[in-house]
């Protein structure tokens, strides 16, 4: 008797240790419940964590899950967590957080604070995706938010089939810091030495061209005219050798006038 009320403390020690506890009312459910069995109480929420920037490096109960926005599902309401948020140029931000039904929001909305002795900046492009420099060193693709010591720096936007983009700009702790810069397309350039040598070439192979048909039109004059047998063979492949370079030289001719036109 005494062995099977040993047997059963422990079977309900061990299912109270996995059994999810209603933070609502108490009452206590099997650990693969999503609602409470008593009141109907949601167990489990899914929690979206933002912050501002974004791309910060996100730890839930010091293990790293993953970069801003995230979010993680089958968290239990009741129990406390650690959060921990890290990005280059920005304070870590910390905070111990209980989730309580009805009372804590599924998402946590978290405005990082800039390290001491910078200043938060925001630089956007028109077109996007343009690379930044700031002071020679390369920061990210536009549009981004990132942290800077105050002063005059050079800031450099490049971006392929766009102007590359020089200026100076001053970040202070008095200012917003927000800028925009509009690229504009890279226009070609004209090249009148070029043009003017691919249309030359370009009358050159069309003259050479039609003298080669000229005397194309001879060869077969003669060929018709022979009446010499041994002679007849040789003009007709001349004849042939001369057309097919006079068509060569006029195509060349037109394609270097087509050329002259890119320039």
């Amino acid at each position: 008797m005494q062995k099977c009320i040993f047997i059963i403390t422990i079977f309900l020690v061990t299912a109270s240790l996995f059994a999810i506890k209603c933070p609502n009312c108490n009452h206590e459910n099997p650990d693969d419940s999503d609602f409470c069995t008593e009141c109907g109480a949601r167990l489990r929420f899914t929690l979206e964590v933002r912050s501002n920037p974004s791309g910060a490096s996100f730890y839930l109960d010091n293990i790293f899950r993953g970069t801003t926005p995230f979010s993680i599902d089958n968290l239990m309401y009741g129990k406390s967590f650690v959060i921990r948020l890290e990005k280059n140029g920005f304070e870590t931000y910390k905070t111990t957080w209980t989730a309580k039904i009805g009372i804590s929001p599924d998402v946590q909305e978290i405005t990082l604070k800039p390290a001491s002795g910078t200043v938060v900046y925001e630089i956007g492009s028109e077109p996007t995706g343009a690379t930044l420099y700031i002071a020679r060193i390369k920061i990210g693709d536009t549009p981004l938010q990132g942290t800077h010591s105050p002063g005059t720096f050079e800031m450099k936007l490049e971006k392929k089939g766009y102007d590359t983009l020089k200026q100076d700009i001053t970040l202070s702790s008095d200012a917003s810091n927000k800028f925009n810069f509009n690229l504009e397309r890279t226009m070609k350039k004209d090249n009148p030495k070029s043009r003017r040598i691919l249309r030359y070439a370009s009358v050159g192979f069309g003259a050479l061209g039609i003298g080669s048909y000229i005397i194309t039109m001879n060869k077969y004059n003669e060929y018709k005219d022979n009446r010499d047998p041994d002679k007849m063979d040789d003009l007709y492949d001349k004849a042939n050798t001369f057309e097919g370079i006079s068509l060569g030289l006029l195509g060349a001719g037109a394609v270097c006038l087509g050329l002259s036109f890119a320039f």
